[in-house]
């Protein structure tokens, strides 16, 4: 990585690039020894040197402010990110924001439950996820929509970028011709358009949450999710950091919405694709075509079989509402020309006036992933929509109260929540 060392350190930031390949050399990651507890020895030891001045390093680093110190992991070393930021929370120098490209967490093959905790709520976390990846593949965005309902003071989110892969920010790899992706014989981005894109993203994410400095990543609560950043579409999954956040979470039994005649509603997860015998009840439906990437945990499929609708009653804790989040995919291919899922949302206020939106099929969060060559593969994304926008919604003087949201979707539809966030106005 040291490519992007080179490009960071242009822009001011001093870069330790330890090689962690010898500590990787065992497929476990525990056995016969802690692989995330090594790699943060290898850091810590990187930092005292660093903060003893001198040449320890073979360089003067009297001038280094290593008081804030930004994690940037890729592939396996992504295991040891929260691990840092809690051990490293109470000392001289707190990790201060992650930034992960094709993270491991092996969630689709674990119980998170077990092993993971969510991500620290206080350090800014961003996931950069190839969704051409072969090798992590869809971690990321699950380990974060396992934890979607976790609180947060710090924004945390994945952004999903189209065809990248997980191999070419390594040059050994790509020097090699050692590509992970598959269906990418043309127009897939190339090794030296990985690296552009990482290292743009990387100094930006660096200058917005080390340096302060303003730009659309959306790191404050009172910021709403960009359709573009850094030239990529905004495919996100993103926790909102707004305090008073409350989260309607869609696989809980406790929190089922009423539907009306013809549609199902059911809690279910998908079964990990490496494990066909493991079969019962609880499961949802496999796609006949298409694959829904977000593994063992609790969703809520809506089917219609008929135009209908589906509605949540909003707690009166979180009326004073600015924008709402749903945290949802399609269950799988609607076709190969039909753009996405059509949906609307209804909001009523607690007088019980309504006021709807349709909502883009094209949305990322929505849209069919389908191509002329391959299936689509879909997770849970996050389609924010403020209030503020819905035709009516709007008035002058006393603003309205949210009492309920409701999904109308046509016949034929289906889609999964993981959960609704309801984001307070007071944080605008």
């Amino acid at each position: 990585m040291q490519w992007l060392a080179d490009q960071l350190a242009r822009r001011g930031y001093a870069v330790l690039v330890p090689d962690l390949a010898p500590v990787y050399i065992p497929a476990s990651t525990s056995k016969p020894y802690s692989q995330e507890a090594a790699v943060q020895a290898v850091f810590e030891r990187m930092m005292t040197a660093i903060t003893a001045g001198g040449g320890a390093l073979g360089v003067d680093a009297k001038a280094v402010d290593a008081s804030r110190p930004a994690l940037i992991a890729h592939s396996r070393s992504g295991l040891v990110g929260d691990r840092m930021a809690r051990a490293w929370a109470g000392g001289t120098h707190p990790i201060s924001t992650i930034l992960a490209y094709g993270p491991t967490y092996d969630l689709a093959r674990s119980s998170p439950s077990g092993r993971w905790g969510p991500p620290h709520p206080d350090v800014p976390y961003l996931s950069i996820m190839g969704d051409h990846d072969q090798d992590t593949g869809t971690d990321s965005a699950e380990f974060l929509a396992y934890w979607i309902t976790a609180p947060r003071r710090s924004a945390a989110m994945v952004l999903t970028v189209p065809g990248y892969g997980h191999n070419y920010l390594n040059r050994a790899l790509s020097a090699a011709k050692i590509d992970d992706r598959t269906d990418c014989e043309r127009g897939c981005p190339t090794a030296a358009e990985h690296e552009r894109m990482f290292g743009e993203v990387a100094g930006s994410w660096l200058d917005t949450t080390v340096r302060g400095r303003a730009s659309a990543w959306p790191i404050r609560a009172d910021q709403a999710l960009p359709s573009r950043i850094l030239g990529l579409p905004g495919r996100f999954l993103a926790v909102s950091n707004a305090p008073g956040r409350v989260s309607l979470l869609a696989g809980s039994r406790a929190e089922r919405p009423v539907v009306s005649r013809g549609v199902t509603s059911t809690v279910c997860n998908f079964r990990p694709p490496m494990q066909p015998s493991d079969v019962g009840s609880g499961y949802c439906p496999e796609a006949d075509l298409g694959t829904v990437m977000t593994y063992e945990m609790p969703l809520r499929r809506l089917e219609f079989k008929r135009s209908g609708t589906a509605r949540w009653a909003v707690p009166a804790a979180a009326a004073n509402a600015d924008s709402v989040r749903l945290q949802i995919s399609p269950t799988g291919d609607r076709g190969k020309t039909n753009p996405g899922t059509p949906l609307r949302l209804v909001v009523r206020d607690t007088r019980g006036a309504a006021f709807a939106m349709n909502l883009n099929p094209r949305h990322p969060a929505l849209a069919n992933r389908a191509t002329a060559n391959t299936n689509g593969s879909y997770q849970v994304g996050t389609l924010q929509v403020t209030l503020d926008r819905v035709r009516g919604w709007q008035r002058p003087g006393t603003p309205r109260r949210l009492a309920s949201v409701q999904l109308e979707a046509g016949a034929g539809s289906a889609i999964v929540l993981r959960s609704i966030d309801i984001v307070p106005r007071a944080t605008r």
